[in-house]
């Protein structure tokens, strides 16, 4: 039993926790009249793990084993555990001492306990060990070092036995779980449960779904609970591949489309347009339409009224582009109309086949833009 599950029997029996650690002969008074009052299995199981506690802890020295003790980790029938300080040397420990008053079979079985329990030493009624670093539970929320931990952690616990885990029997050592226990249970279910409770994940995929699974439905060895963790690294490794590989693709493609419109955009500055001044063709009113160009500018339409196609800042106006594109396909080159306007009518041909071209690098800029976003 752990003060953590002894407040949750304390909960559902309607009994205040606080006056358990308080005042524990006055909460085994308030439960004992309740139960009296009225049978309920709650209030049995909760004044019976109280009990137990305070008959673990009464009567024990302030220091035992060489420890002086401070919190109550777990206690059972015989026993009861405590985190503390070495008296001599100041360091962390953790001891298990008998209850007081107890005999030689009883230390015989305590000292039995510790066998193959590592780094613990066997005192006279007591075991006691080393507590390095610090609880699991003050590192682990939002840790990015979750598969680590759990990983170790299962490490830990693999061909051990353990109770449900409290709080301070996980450790956390240089990113490292290690886990402090000086009793022993059926099966690792308890301790796997525990380490998997103390790390759930703030964040979603199948690694966080196995470790919020192992919290509810434990495994009885961590072996089995290694191989779904393996499974479920598996699976969030290839998704991470296919995110990666899916992010390596579009930023590749998206890399080409930039090169190419960068391309496409020098071509555009690299060849300006002609200069000069020709005429297009006649209008339905009989007005020549003339197409100018000073390389920074084209303009077209009748002479007294030229709208401006194309600029080095704007870019093409497509729509009245087009339209002196159709006005020279629909009249051939005429020198004299030219030669009216104070052209020539190569200029009109050079003029014609460079618009043509730009309308199609701009074209290829829109798709590019359209691809790129």
């Amino acid at each position: 039993m752990t003060p953590a599950q002894l407040d949750h029997l304390l909960a559902l029996a309607g009994q205040p926790a606080f006056l358990a650690e308080s005042d524990p002969d006055e909460a085994l008074d308030r439960i004992e009249a309740a139960c009296d009052a009225a049978h309920d299995r709650h209030r049995e199981r909760a004044f019976g793990a109280l009990l137990r506690r305070v008959e673990a802890t009464r009567g024990l020295a302030p220091v035992v084993a060489g420890v002086r003790r401070e919190a109550l980790v777990r206690w059972d029938a015989t026993t009861a555990t405590f985190t503390g300080h070495d008296v001599h040397t100041g360091t962390p420990k953790m001891v298990r001492v008998l209850h007081p008053h107890t005999g030689p079979r009883r230390r015989r079985w305590i000292a039995r306990q510790g066998r193959g329990l590592p780094g613990v030493v066997t005192r006279t009624e007591a075991l006691v060990c080393d507590l390095p670093g610090r609880p699991l539970d003050a590192v682990a929320a939002g840790d990015p070092a979750l598969t680590r931990l759990l990983l170790t952690g299962l490490v830990q616990l693999h061909g051990r036995t353990t109770p449900g885990l409290a709080p301070e029997e996980l450790r956390c050592v240089e990113g490292s779980v290690v886990v402090v226990c000086l009793s022993r249970g059926l099966d690792a279910s308890g301790g796997i449960q525990a380490l998997a409770r103390t790390l759930q994940p703030p964040t979603e995929g199948p690694l966080a779904d196995v470790v919020r699974g192992l919290a509810e439905m434990p495994p009885a060895s961590s072996a089995e609970a290694r191989s779904l963790v393996v499974g479920a690294l598996a699976r969030e490794l290839a998704g991470m591949r296919h995110h990666l590989l899916a992010r390596w693709s579009a930023t590749l493609q998206h890399t080409r489309v930039e090169r190419l419109a960068e391309m496409v955009r020098r071509m555009v500055a690299a060849v300006p347009p002609p200069r000069g001044r020709a005429a297009a063709g006649v209008d339905f009113e009989g007005q020549v339409l003339t197409v100018s160009s000073d390389e920074q500018c084209v303009a077209f339409g009748p002479a007294h009224d030229l709208a401006t196609i194309w600029t080095a800042a704007d870019g093409f106006d497509a729509a009245l582009a087009r339209r002196l594109l159709r006005a020279q396909a629909a009249a051939p080159p005429n020198p004299r109309l030219s030669k009216q306007v104070g052209g020539d009518a190569a200029f009109g041909d050079a003029i014609g086949r460079w618009v043509a071209a730009g309308l199609r690098l701009r074209t290829l800029q829109l798709l590019l833009r359209t691809q790129a976003a």
